[in-house]
């Protein structure tokens, strides 16, 4: 569970992979901002920082998900470590871990700003020792989204009803 400074918050879990690839190296955060292209200034403690990219634990649209899951992914660095606590207003898992891992590499060519220095790369890439864990993170509820406190990420609605269907 992160901790939440709204009132009233909607818990969403999202798993967190942490993972490293052979064939195009891939070990830290810094690793891949540098690949991605990020706007980001990579510093050395990017360097320090396991690879993990995060995905809705929840059916959604595919469109949905690759958005969520690039966009936690690349501002992860805002989402404060969490704790053990009783959570009210949840969201169930619908979906395992073992599918949202099937989606590291879509979600690492999304990310990727510069498409061509990246793709011809995708195949020769293989995910190794990957570790999970569940986090809930606290959103906001609007009028037709919920809004991530911490990085500003928006899922709409809609989307959480459609993959209810799914």
């Amino acid at each position: 569970m992160v901790p939440s400074e709204i009132r009233v918050a909607r818990f969403l879990p999202f798993w967190k992979i942490t993972f490293q690839t052979t064939g195009l190296e891939l070990k830290t955060f810094g690793d891949f901002l540098r690949l991605t292209n990020q706007p980001i200034i990579v510093r050395k403690e990017h360097d320090d920082i396991e690879l993990s990219f995060w995905f809705p634990a929840f059916k959604i649209t595919p469109r949905s998900f690759l958005q969520a899951a690039m966009q936690l992914t690349v501002s992860q660095l805002r989402i404060p470590a969490g704790g053990r606590g009783k959570l009210e207003n949840i969201y169930p898992v619908t979906l395992s871990w073992k599918e949202a891992f099937q989606a590291i590499k879509s979600v690492l060519a999304v990310s990727t700003l510069n498409k061509r220095n990246l793709y011809p790369f995708l195949p020769q890439i293989k995910v190794n020792s990957a570790r999970y864990s569940l986090k809930y993170l606290p959103f906001t509820v609007h009028s037709h989204d919920l809004v991530q406190e911490h990085t500003g990420v928006s899922i709409m609605t809609a989307a959480l009803k459609y993959g209810r269907q799914l």
